[in-house]
């Protein structure tokens, strides 16, 4: 608990500690459900921009499933998945062939 004598500085680094923590622990970050075959399905923009997060995050040897029709038209400033220090080397598999507004 902090106590009302506890100075700003370490108020603000514990809670940012914590930030940290709940960020790595994955609850800050949308769940993307998982196929028989350990494939995340990707059934939204919303699951693309996790997926993709998680790659360019380090976690550059998973698989995805586009499992919807996802438009990313109204999505400014989409980024690529993979990076050049964390690029994609999972695989993917469309089950649908559209993804709209992404671009190479």
């Amino acid at each position: 608990m902090f106590h009302t004598h506890c100075c700003p500085a370490t108020r603000r680094f514990l809670l940012s500690v914590l930030l940290v923590l709940f960020t790595l622990s994955g609850a800050a970050q949308s769940i993307l459900n998982k196929d028989s075959d350990g494939y995340y399905l990707i059934q939204s923009a919303t699951d693309l921009a996790t997926f993709r997060d998680m790659v360019n995050g380090g976690q550059g040897d998973v698989n995805a499933r586009l499992a919807a029709d996802i438009d990313l038209s109204a999505v400014a400033n989409w980024e690529p998945i993979g990076t050049p220090d964390h690029p994609f080397r999972g695989g993917g598999e469309p089950h649908r062939q559209s993804s709209e507004g992404a671009q190479p």
